[in-house]
């Protein structure tokens, strides 16, 4: 057996060994082609900076160049703003002129004028109403007409008012023309407003555009699409394919595992008959004995051969129990091995699932340049970790086959050295002395609490001591949980 398990150990090291091989070369693989996918990664994000700053430094340029616009704008709408406030300041300044001379000198005529006809029609009255002159009237001397003083400071009083009543008007429309300016002005620079957004919007939506169309020419775009169309078609068929030998594995595996657990119950069943057998040649054996010494053996001699009974049925419980415990320990080991291999079947079934995840990454990568001379290399490794992966299963399966093989050789050699083991006819027991270990055994069997042990114990007992049917039904009785479970 030490021969055996030292030969298992090196096969499962060296299984490890070629097992590692294979794991270690698809993850070079995948860390090669990661990096790539990472360089792919790094130059798109350049390409994309670059554009962007291109794409700013044009708005930069449009957006100064509409600034220098507006403020040429600007200073000529100022300019001619200018211009025609002089132009009409300095009309109505000359109209002002020529219209308060005008209207001063109308005045002053019509002063004169009036003047000069009052003073001729009173000088008439005077002479026709007037008698002849007595000396003392002739002598007296008319009065003086009143002077022109009064009405010339009358005149200038009215042409003062007149002139203030029209720079008072010449100020309210200057105010009123200051404010239809300041509004027109308001309009315009909205205006200009408006049209600066507007262009600003038809350089945005023109930028966008020429940034889209470059975008849309880049090129191998339709060559990369192709290449992930493809690469995902291949995943696909590799990922059914990896499937449908999983479950054959699976199944596979399970129907030797339903062999390995059929042959082990049937070896127990095989133990548990040679048992009996044993046990069964044991008490003709010791009835044999039992009438031969009830005739001549004594009181003491009945005790002594009751002592060595007891002992060899002790050693013989004790070697059913160490054979029952070593099958239990090699059955022990058989399922550890198979959760071995069980577990040496998940990690490489984990591997091909990262393996494969990363040459669909890989291929996805690469597929975004120019057609990439690797490709071809990666298909070829692919297949060839993938064959690699069969190889070792084939291998594995060939390493279980042959430790059932080794497990079932060793299991008859044991069986076969059980039954050429010869067995020591043990003395036996008199008539009052069997039916008083009788008693006393199915006492102790009602008294337990635990089935288990009464279930294991109960068909050796009744075997070796003829228990009757009521001593069965006592036993039965005195535990119902057991009755229950049968």
């Amino acid at each position: 057996m030490s021969a055996a398990t030292t030969s298992d150990a090196a096969a499962a090291d060296h299984g490890n060994k070629t097992e590692e091989a294979p794991a270690e070369s698809s993850s070079l693989e995948a860390n090669r082609l990661r990096e790539e996918l990472q360089h792919c990664q790094e130059k798109f994000a350049s390409w994309k900076e670059k554009a962007k700053i291109g794409v700013d430094n044009l708005r930069m340029q449009i957006i100064g160049l509409n600034q220098r616009l507006e403020r040429s704008e600007q200073k000529r709408v100022e300019e001619l703003r200018t211009v025609d406030l002089l132009q009409s300041s300095m009309s109505a300044q000359a109209d002002l002129a020529s219209a308060h001379s005008f209207a001063a000198a109308c005045l002053f005529v019509n002063s004169l004028s009036a003047r000069n006809g009052a003073t001729e029609g009173a000088a008439k009255a005077t002479a026709s109403s007037s008698p002849s002159p007595t000396p003392a009237a002739a002598v007296t001397p008319p009065s003086p007409p009143s002077p022109p003083n009064a009405l010339i400071t009358k005149l200038q009083r009215t042409i003062q008012e007149q002139s203030d009543r029209l720079k008072e008007t010449h100020h309210a429309l200057k105010r009123s023309t200051n404010e239809v300016q300041q509004r027109i002005e308001a309009l315009k620079r909205q205006d200009g407003i408006v049209a600066v957004l507007k262009r600003r919007l038809e350089a945005s939506e023109a930028a966008n555009v020429s940034l889209e169309e470059q975008l849309m020419n880049v090129p191998n775009v339709e060559e990369w699409r192709a290449a992930q169309d493809e690469l995902d078609h291949q995943l696909e068929r590799s990922r059914l394919e990896y499937e449908t030998r999983e479950s054959n594995l699976v199944l596979h595996h399970s129907n030797e595992i339903q062999a390995l657990n059929m042959a082990h119950e049937q070896e127990i069943r095989e133990l548990q008959r040679d048992a009996q057998e044993k046990v069964s040649q044991a008490v003709q054996n010791a009835l044999a004995s039992q009438a031969q010494a009830a005739a001549s053996a004594s009181t003491q001699l009945a005790q002594s051969h009751q002592q060595r009974q007891r002992e060899a049925e002790d050693a013989a419980y004790m070697d059913l129990l160490s054979d029952y415990k070593a099958l239990e320990a090699t059955s022990g080991a058989a399922v550890r091995e198979r959760d071995a291999v069980l577990k040496q079947q998940k990690t490489l079934i984990r591997e091909l699932h990262d393996f494969f995840r990363a040459v669909g990454m890989g291929g996805i990568a690469s597929a975004s340049q120019v057609q990439s001379p690797q490709s071809g290399n990666v298909a070829v490794a692919r297949e060839m970790t993938v064959e690699d992966t069969i190889r070792q299963i084939g291998e594995q399966r060939a390493r279980v086959i042959a430790l059932q093989e080794e497990l079932s050789r060793c299991r008859r050699e044991v069986v076969q050295l059980k039954r050429s083991k010869p067995s020591q006819p043990p003395d036996g027991l008199g008539a009052q002395q069997t039916q008083y270990v009788r008693s006393v055994v199915v006492q102790l069997l009602c008294s337990l609490n635990d089935a288990s042990i009464a279930k294991r114990l109960l068909p050796v007992l009744s075997m070796l001591l003829k228990f009757s049917n009521d001593d069965m039904t006592a036993v039965t009785k005195a535990m119902p949980q057991w009755t229950q479970h049968r």
